[in-house]
């Protein structure tokens, strides 16, 4: 539910490649069957800065450094050939190629076929090396959309001819949008489409390649799909670029073998209000072809509005969403540009407010004064070019648009900067970002005051921590978290083992800092306090001081840190009750320790259901858990075993006589947590309370829990049945109990949202 909640990310095409360095990191009831330095900040008159032009430093990014790093070898080549179902090449298609750790989530590449149909992929030889675990190296390619070829590949053993990706055959459909008078609109819409998942077999949640045919645009009312798959179903969502409507929606079967194109009809959704205004300065110029954000102001709260620009006039025309036209006190926000906001205003607006345009004239926006201004230096006072520098401002209230409240601005040639601060903001900090230096903060000015208008940030020198350590097991490494505290602000950092070698960069010059070793497992009341990144810490090394001058320490004691001894690496294999592993599933394990302490941490398994815990030699218990099974109970010491789960205690949810219909197109999700903590809690459910989620189907739905004890109802409201498109779900105000017994029989709970919870939930998603 969680990945359907949050839908389909539209995500950036980007070569992460983090596998090189190791995997950084219907029918019948199936029941019953960072660091911060406070900055040297001192007024300014007129700065010395000796022959800026001779010495200058510039805050370029530094290239990455890996501890770990690979000697140079020579790179082989991967060739895929796309062809058709017909078995011709196809040029244009997008191919994929994956590093997938268990947990099925990762980065990738992606090429584009060219004439022949071949794309072409390096692969580092490095890849081949073992690492804390396994790696598939995968191939996907979904054309048409809503296909999924995919092809695992062995990279030891390269074919030397391409590697054939048949895709298969499709259609396509032809969209007509109308307005409400039925008349073919001429307005450019935006169309997301996507399928609908069948009954029992969700789409997978992992990787959606799709998802980049998801958003074209229509042309005067009339929009032709990409290929799609046969014999599926499609919804799509129609959306006016301008925003003068609500988005609207329309499901339909798609093409099959004997009809490959399929008519759709379409309406557009309910006309919303359209704010028309001509934007000038104090002095009455236009503020021409300038980039705007706004915020939608009404009873204390602010909803962030989609960026408008307006004309060679001025003018700009901007779309509120529905649920304003129900408001009875409303004001606008006004901030230009949308990065860097010089220009600010707030309008009250006429309520209430009509669908359709609403014309505020001519508004005169003030110009946001200068709040601070200054200079950054290195430690030998040269100026430093291209330093950001942060302005975090403290609101007024709370009304105050979040966007307005922090911003970077960066150091010209002559490292100095200007912050425009609004007298909405009166106080505010500043942090300065350069490459090669550690962060400097100062804090707490106020706006405009004269010690804040003429600053002289003085950057300190850098120095780094860096040393060997010593494992019983190579797969050890990633396990291990490495965290470096500042002995003088008590801040910290974390990072990952990674290899036998680690190192922290930009640390502040005659500083002293405390290194620990440490294992990620939470206890309660780390929970409880939100601290869900605590681990239990077993080796520590203090009073590690990075030289007055800069540069690396050079303490003794971190040339062979000895971590031999002091933890087990378990390997777990993970089956359900046929004996079929539990393959790339969340599972949580509790660990109690020889000092009693219960502890936590959560950890996925391979495709093959084993997962690898590293945590104290010797443990008094050990207990593991996935979402929908009871809790077992493993040998606590044993390198190697395998574990069985049975199903939990069944828990049905029917929707009592008395509950609020549900529109076509949304969902109802019961969710279960526990009231009261549980004696045994795993960390894999997110947080002390266990989640327990399921979608209502034909008035019911089907649960299966850890094990008793007295739960809350909550409810959420999912848009599009089996589906993501439409955005996340919302939250039914609305909580009832129950008490789940000790008993293997399906429990069954007649429950319901109340009616105005509904209709709150289903008000949120207009204008989405």
């Amino acid at each position: 539910m969680r990945w359907m909640a949050l839908g389909v990310a539209l995500v950036a095409v980007a070569v992460l490649w983090f596998a090189s360095r190791g995997g950084e990191s219907g029918g019948g009831s199936s029941l019953e069957s960072a660091r911060e330095e406070r900055a040297e900040g001192a007024p300014l008159g007129a700065p010395e800065v000796a022959s800026t032009a001779e010495r200058q430093v510039t805050a370029t990014p530094e290239p990455e450094r890996s501890s770990d790093a690979a000697p140079p070898a020579t790179a082989r080549e991967l060739v895929v050939r796309v062809v058709d179902a017909a078995g011709e090449a196809l040029e244009g298609a997008q191919v994929f190629f994956q590093r997938r750790p268990p947990n099925g989530e990762g980065g990738y590449a992606t090429r584009t076929s060219d004439a022949r149909g071949e794309v072409r992929y390096q692969i580092r030889p490095e890849w081949n090396a073992p690492g804390s675990e396994p790696l598939e190296s995968v191939l996907h390619v979904e054309l048409p959309v809503g296909a999924r070829i995919e092809r695992i590949v062995d990279l030891e053993t390269l074919p030397p001819e391409p590697i054939e990706l048949r895709l298969e055959d499709g259609g396509q459909l032809e969209l007509e949008i109308v307005d409400a008078l039925g008349e073919r609109t001429a307005l450019p819409c935006e169309i997301q489409f996507d399928y609908v998942a069948e009954a029992g077999n969700p789409k997978r949640p992992a990787f959606a390649v799709h998802s980049f045919h998801a958003r074209t645009q229509s042309e005067r009312g009339l929009w032709k799909s990409p290929l799609v798959t046969f014999d599926r179903r499609w919804r799509l969502a129609i959306e006016p670029l301008d925003g003068s409507h609500a988005q609207s929606y329309v499901e339909v079967a798609g093409p099959t073998p004997a009809q490959r194109m399929v008519a759709v009809r379409a309406t557009l959704g309910a006309a919303k209000p359209m704010l028309r205004a001509r934007m000038l300065d104090p002095q009455g110029t236009p503020l021409a072809d300038q980039e705007w954000a706004g915020a939608f102001e009404t009873r204390g709260n602010s909803e962030n509005l989609p960026d408008a620009r307006s004309n060679a006039a001025g003018e700009l025309r901007w779309p509120l969403p529905p649920t304003a036209m129900r408001v009875t006190s409303a004001a606008l926000w006004l901030w230009s540009p949308a990065q860097e906001p010089r220009w600010l205003a707030r309008v009250a607006l006429p309520v209430p407010l009509a669908a359709g345009p609403i014309e505020l004239g001519e508004l005169r926006i003030d110009e946001i004064p200068l709040g601070a201004q200054g200079i950054v230096v290195d430690p030998a006072g040269a100026p430093v070019r291209g330093a950001r520098v942060l302005m975090q401002g403290r609101p007024a209230n709370d009304a105050t648009p979040y966007p307005v409240r922090e911003r970077y601005v960066t150091t010209d040639a002559e490292g100095r900067f200007a912050v425009h601060v609004s007298e909405f903001l009166p106080r505010f900090s500043l942090t300065t970002y350069a490459a090669g230096f550690p962060p400097a903060k100062l804090e707490n000015q106020e706006r405009a005051s004269p010690e804040s208008l003429d600053l002289r940030i003085a950057l300190r020198a850098s120095g780094s921590i860096n040393g060997n350590v010593l494992l019983d097991d190579a797969r050890e490494r990633s396990h291990w978290r490495v965290d470096l505290l500042d002995e003088t602000t008590g801040s910290d950092e974390q990072g990952w083992l990674g290899a036998r070698t680690f190192e922290f960069f930009h640390l502040t010059a005659g500083r002293s800092y405390t290194l620990r070793f440490v294992l990620l497992a939470v206890t309660i009341e780390d929970l409880e306090k939100s601290s869900s990144v605590a681990g239990l810490a077993l080796r520590e090394i203090t009073g590690l001081r990075i030289p007055e001058s800069g540069g690396a320490c050079d303490d003794a004691r971190l040339r062979d840190i000895d971590l031999r001894g002091l933890v087990l690496l378990r390997e777990i294999l993970v089956v359900d009750e046929r004996r079929q592993p539990l393959a790339r599933t969340v599972c949580g394990l509790a660990l109690r320790g020889t000092d009693g302490i219960l502890r936590s941490t959560r950890l996925p398994t391979d495709g093959a259901g084993r997962l690898e815990c590293l945590a104290p030699r010797e443990l008094r218990e050990l207990q593991l858990g996935a979402p929908g099974y009871a809790i077992a109970s493993l040998e606590p010491n044993l390198a190697t075993q395998s574990v069985e789960l049975v199903r939990g205690l069944p828990v049905v949810i029917e929707l009592a006589p008395d509950a609020p219909e549900i529109p076509v197109g949304f969902e109802l999700w019961p969710m279960l947590r526990h009231e009261a903590l549980p004696e045994l809690w795993i960390a894999a459910f997110g947080d002390p309370y266990l989640d327990f989620e399921a979608p209502v189907r034909d008035g019911r739905a089907e649960i299966f829990v850890a094990g008793p004890g007295t739960y809350s109802v909550h409810w959420m409201l999912q848009r599009q049945v089996g589906g993501s498109l439409g955005g996340a779900g919302a939250n039914v105000p609305r909580r009832d109990l129950i008490e789940v017994l000790d008993t293997p029989a399906p429990q069954r709970f007649a429950k319901a949202p109340h009616p105005n919870g509904v209709a709150a939930a289903l008000r949120s998603f207009e204008g989405q």
